[in-house]
C-alpha cells in the first residue's frame, strides 16, 4: 500500500531527524536474579534488558510504552505510547544479545487532517506492522488498535493515519466493553487468519477469553488463571501460532505476574461457528514470571517478534518515578521433551496479511 507524501516535503523529514536523534544511552539490567542473560527458562532464553531512560527527543517525552513492532526493511524497532506517540528506536547487539537501545526519533500521531490526536483518541496500545518485510524501503505500514476509543486503523510510519478499519461485531459495541479502559489492547497481521486483535479482558456477555480477526472469526482461548490477568500484547509466530503477553497485576502490595503462552488456531476452537460448545484452543505456556520469585519486572505491555524465534517485550513505565520503562529480547524456545518434526511447506499466498511474500507456514 502506498500514500501520498506529506505537503511539507521531504526537507520537513530531514530537520526532523536532524532535531530529534537521540542523545542519551540506555543502560543493562538484570531481569533475574536467578537466571543470567543466555540461560533458558522454561521456554525462554534470556537475551539481555535495558532500561531506557525517561528523557526528551526535541519537546516529546520518551515514556510509557505500550506497543512494539519491528520493521525489518527499515531496520527500526517501533515503540507506541498510550499518550499517541511513535518512536524510532534502534537496538544494539553483541553477540546475539541486547546490549543498548538508541531512541533515534519521535512523532506525535496525527489523524488525516494533520490534527495531533487529542484525548481520550490517542489512547493507543496495541501495534504491528504490513508491508515491512518485502525487500522495498519506504512502504511500510502501522497497523495500530485503541484502548478507550476501540477501533484499529493503519499509519504510516511518522505517525499520519491512512485509514480505519471496520470492526466487526461484537468489537463495535462500546457497550460490551468491560469499562472504557480495556478496549483493544492487541493486534496482529496473521498471514492466513487476517488482522486478530483483543480486549484487555473478555467483553460483557462473552464465554470466556476471546480473540476475533476483523472478517468476522473468534477464537476462545484458555483463561490463565490468576487475579486480575489481561492481554496485553499478541504476535504472530513463524508456524502460525499466536504468542500472547499477559500481565496479571492487582496493587502495589501485590507481585507482578508476566507471562507467555503460545496459541494454536484452528477450526475445533473456533467460538463463530455455534459447533464447538466450550471448547479452547490448545495452549502452552512459554514462561511465567513473577516478581515474588527473584523476576525484577514492571508493566511489560507490548511484544514484537524480531526475527526467527526472537522477540522484544517493553514496559509501559506510567509516567511514575518507580517505574521505568524496560526493554528486553528473549528468544522462545521449543519445549525441553518436544520431538521435532520436518512438515513440509505447502502452497500458500504469494504476499501475506502483513504485505510480505510468504514462504509456506505449516500448521
Amino acid at each position: 500500500m502506498r500514500w501520498k507524501k506529506s505537503r511539507f516535503g521531504a526537507w520537513w523529514w530531514i530537520l526532523v531527524a536532524i532535531a530529534t536523534t537521540s542523545a542519551f544511552a540506555a543502560s543493562r539490567v538484570n531481569l533475574s536474579i536467578e537466571h543470567a542473560v543466555g540461560e533458558r527458562y522454561m521456554d525462554m532464553r534470556l537475551l539481555g534488558t535495558v532500561e531506557i531512560p525517561d528523557d526528551h527527543i526535541g519537546s516529546i517525552r520518551v515514556d510509557e510504552m505500550s506497543g512494539l513492532a519491528w520493521d525489518e526493511d527499515e531496520q527500526l524497532l517501533y515503540a507506541l505510547s498510550n499518550r499517541g506517540k511513535l518512536f524510532h528506536l534502534k537496538p544494539v547487539f553483541e553477540d546475539g544479545k541486547l546490549v543498548d537501545t538508541q531512541v533515534v526519533a519521535a512523532f506525535k500521531l496525527r489523524n488525516r487532517y494533520g490534527k495531533k490526536l487529542k484525548k481520550p483518541y490517542r489512547d493507543t496500545e496495541g501495534l504491528d506492522t504490513q508491508y515491512a518485510n518485502n525487500g522495498k524501503r519506504g512502504d511500510s505500514v502501522l497497523l495500530i488498535s485503541f484502548e478507550r476509543e476501540p477501533k484499529i486503523a493503519r499509519f504510516d510510519n511518522r505517525g499520519y493515519e491512512i485509514e480505519r478499519l471496520p470492526l466487526p461485531e461484537p468489537l463495535n459495541d462500546t457497550d460490551r466493553y468491560d469499562t472504557t479502559n480495556h478496549g483493544l489492547e492487541a493486534v496482529t497481521a496473521h498471514p492466513q487468519l487476517g488482522i486478530i486483535t483483543a480486549p484487555e479482558v473478555p467483553l460483557r456477555g462473552s464465554d470466556g477469553v476471546t480473540l476475533y480477526s476483523l472478517d468476522g472469526k473468534q477464537w476462545r482461548i484458555p483463561e490463565f488463571p490468576v487475579a486480575d490477568n489481561a492481554i496485553v500484547g499478541m504476535e504472530t509466530m513463524p508456524g502460525g501460532d499466536l504468542l500472547l503477553l499477559e500481565r496479571a497485576f492487582s496493587s502495589m502490595l501485590s507481585p507482578i505476574i508476566i507471562s507467555l503462552h503460545r496459541i494454536t488456531l484452528d477450526n475445533t476452537c473456533r467460538a463463530d461457528t455455534g459447533r464447538n460448545g466450550n471448547t479452547v484452543c490448545a495452549s502452552r505456556p512459554v514462561a511465567i514470571m513473577s516478581s515474588s520469585k527473584g523476576w525484577d519486572l514492571d508493566n511489560f505491555e507490548g511484544l514484537a517478534r524480531h526475527q526467527g524465534n526472537r522477540y522484544f517485550i517493553v514496559s509501559d513505565n506510567n509516567r511514575f518515578w518507580l517505574q521505568r520503562t524496560l526493554l528486553s529480547y528473549i528468544e522462545v524456545l521449543p519445549p525441553e521433551n518436544a520431538i521435532t518434526k520436518k512438515v513440509p511447506p505447502r502452497p500458500s499466498p504469494a504476499v501475506t496479511a502483513r504485505g510480505e511474500r510468504q514462504s509456506g507456514i505449516s500448521w
